[in-house]
């Protein structure tokens, strides 16, 4: 958090879900650490294990980013169905979930309507190949 000048909370750090499962103690022990030094904590790809919220439950991450899965198929029943449940669980954890890969308008309204409280996606903007700093 120094290093970047921020405020407590500047900074997330997102570990794919599959390294978290894989290594659950020092997940567990890490994100501990970084929490007493202010960082934001989030699971990248999430959704991929059978097991997702149970590992999100163990190492309480601030915040969740959904594999990319979800959102290829948000048109159907099936998919619409799965992604409330996941969110609906991660949401009473205490969770934020970020939507990724949100590239047209009826996706987006698609999006709010699940319970996704950050919408992420080229819809937004295009990459850029500079950074402009306000």
């Amino acid at each position: 958090i120094k290093a970047v000048g921020g405020a407590p909370g500047a900074l997330t750090l997102q570990f794919n879900e599959q390294d978290v499962a894989n290594h659950l103690t020092v997940a567990k022990s890490q994100f501990s650490s970084l929490r007493e030094v202010s960082c934001q904590l989030s699971i990248h790809n999430f959704g991929a294990s059978a097991k997702s919220v149970e590992i999100a439950e163990f190492v309480h991450p601030d915040m969740t980013r959904l594999a990319h899965r979800y959102v290829e198929n948000i048109d159907s029943t099936e998919s619409l169905e799965a992604i409330k449940s996941l969110i609906g669980r991660t949401n009473e954890l205490g969770l934020d979930v970020l939507m990724p890969h949100i590239e047209e308008a009826a996706t987006m309204s698609v999006a709010w309507s699940v319970g996704a409280r950050y919408l992420q996606g080229h819809y937004f903007e295009e990459p850029s190949d500079t950074i402009n700093v306000v």
